[in-house]
């Protein structure tokens, strides 16, 4: 699926509800403020109030003699979203408020749970729980977005699945609009709006974990155009490992979680972090491969797409964040030199949280695109 988003907050309701959290204000100066009737505010403020009580009132007394006033304020403890990542390695999950700020996270590692639906619904009850804990109201969620580390839209039975089993398991919980697609999609998403993208025309996004993937996203006139596709099933050049999607020789088969340990020689990423420490020469011999094929990859994407930034993350990079200066180095190395590249590459700011805010934002402004 690809998104075309519309910028957070561009109708009256948004642009409102971000002013009371600013400043809390009287119908009259919010009126004065944006230009509008006493009519259209409240409209705009009807229509915030069929949504939940995510504008609260409060009387405040001047100094002179008169009639109290009446404050309008945002609330910012009212859950409006949630999103949740069931990545390979971790499950995520946030709770957005109206406006699109993160008020409760949780996560737990994947293999405490032997399925997708058993981690889906225990990161609803964590989620329900933490908010309890810090006074928020989690009884007016709207929509849910949920990642999920699979082709979404290419099998049909992974449709089935997710469209008959998913779902209405999500639903059952919190009888609203779910969306469902690839983490690395939301996780392009997370980082373009909240991390290390924010403000950039275009991003590349990869994500080097169980397995490697990759989203672009574009940013024009204030709106995003997100894709993704199979990043990690590029062949690479002199690749003969097998991979498990039957072929020889992907980029996943040597940037992946098993890729790069394997390499190595150690059982895990922990055990990497420590040979790559003690200077262990195969250990280093196997960080240099992945700069280098990963390099090459995306000095290929360069000439193609030109992203103004590329996003590394996923758990093999925060544990060598390192990584990011060898990949723009080796990226450089296939670009013309006759020809200057602005090539810039981050590590994820968000690491595991990104693909669960992505996917709040997602369902959030998809659903309310549509609702338009």
């Amino acid at each position: 699926m690809d998104y075309l988003l519309p910028p957070s907050g561009f109708d009256v309701a948004g642009l409102v509800l971000k002013h009371l959290h600013e400043k809390p204000s009287s119908r009259n100066e919010i009126a004065k403020a944006f230009g509008i009737s006493r009519t259209s505010l409240s409209r705009a403020l009807e229509d915030i109030a069929d949504e939940g009580p995510f504008v609260r009132t409060k009387t405040v007394h001047g100094d002179s003699p008169g009639r109290p006033v009446q404050l309008l304020e945002f609330d910012p403890t009212i859950a409006y979203s949630v999103g949740i990542d069931l990545a390979r390695s971790r499950s995520t999950g946030v709770m957005l408020n109206r406006l699109g700020e993160p008020i409760v996270k949780t996560w737990f590692p994947s293999n405490l749970y032997p399925d997708a639906m058993t981690r889906a619904i225990e990161v609803c009850d964590r989620l329900i729980k933490e908010a309890d804990k810090i006074g928020a109201n989690a009884e007016y969620i709207a929509r849910v977005g949920v990642g999920v580390p699979i082709p979404v839209g290419q099998r049909p039975e992974i449709e089935q699945w997710r469209k008959d089993v998913l779902a209405p398991h999500i639903y059952g919980l919190w009888p609203v609009p779910v969306l469902v697609d690839n983490t690395v999609r939301f996780g392009a998403l997370g980082e373009a709006y909240w991390g290390a993208g924010k403000g950039k025309k275009s991003q590349f996004y990869v994500r080097l974990s169980k397995g490697v993937g990759g989203g672009f996203v574009i940013s024009a006139l204030g709106s995003q155009v997100t894709k993704a596709g199979e990043f990690g099933h590029i062949t690479v050049p002199g690749g003969s490992k097998q991979c498990y999607c039957g072929k020889l020789g992907c980029l996943e088969t040597v940037a992946s979680v098993d890729g790069i340990c394997s390499a190595a020689g150690v059982a895990d990423l922990e055990g990497l972090r420590k040979a790559i420490d003690s200077e262990d020469a195969r250990a280093v011999a196997a960080v240099e491969e992945v700069a280098s094929t990963l390099g090459w990859a995306l000095g290929m994407l360069q000439f193609a797409v030109n992203p103004e930034i590329i996003i590394l993350s996923g758990e093999v990079v925060e544990v060598i964040p390192e990584i990011a200066g060898p990949i723009e180095q080796e990226i450089r190395k296939h670009l013309m030199p006759q020809f200057p590249h602005a090539v810039s590459v981050a590590v994820a700011e968000l690491e595991h949280v990104g693909p669960a805010l992505g996917a709040a934002y997602a369902v959030e402004v998809l659903v309310g695109a549509r609702a338009k």
